[in-house]
């Protein structure tokens, strides 16, 4: 089987004119090539003053380089001055002063208050009228934020009986 022909042109012509054609095609890739080659000498030189103006930069950026942002400073805090020391004695005074502590009770002297508070009444009493009672005599000269407390767990002892809801009285 013959071989197929890529250009039909060359199919009739003559080896002297197949020589002419190839001549004239390798001159016309060689003005090309030196086309191609005078444009990369051009886009070289493009290339390097690119580079050259680069570093300029960057020399210039380096020698007028900002500083980073810094924090604003704030003013130190300065310790306050402590207050002249003052004797533990004089201490005692300024407190006894200030406060009124309540007077300890002998043991049993609130039950034997409510033993009397209860007889005076003659029948039955709630928490909050004992506890009245209780400032009244003045069994405590400064009632204490727990009294009811104090008074409902003393009416649960054996001396005082239930007699209904939130009312107690002395057997």
């Amino acid at each position: 089987m013959p071989k197929k022909s890529r250009n039909k042109n060359v199919e009739g012509m003559s080896i002297q004119d197949l020589r002419e054609q190839l001549a004239q095609r390798e001159k016309q890739v060689r003005a090309r090539i030196a086309e191609l080659e005078k444009k990369k000498k051009a886009l070289l030189g493009q290339v390097t003053n690119t580079e050259e103006r680069i570093e300029t930069l960057k020399e210039e950026l380096s020698a007028k380089a900002p500083r980073r942002p810094t924090r604003k400073k704030v003013a130190k805090r300065t310790k306050r001055e402590k207050p002249a020391k003052i004797s533990k004695a004089a201490r005692k005074k300024v407190a006894a002063g200030k406060k009124k502590k309540a007077k300890k009770l002998q043991p049993g002297a609130l039950r034997n208050a409510l033993i009397e508070i209860f007889k005076e009444s003659k029948g039955s009493m709630g928490p909050s009228e004992i506890r009245e009672a209780v400032i009244a005599k003045k069994i405590y000269t400064k009632a204490p934020k727990y009294l009811r407390n104090v008074i409902d767990q003393k009416l649960k002892g054996p001396e005082f009986k239930r007699v209904g809801k939130g009312k107690y009285m002395v057997r």
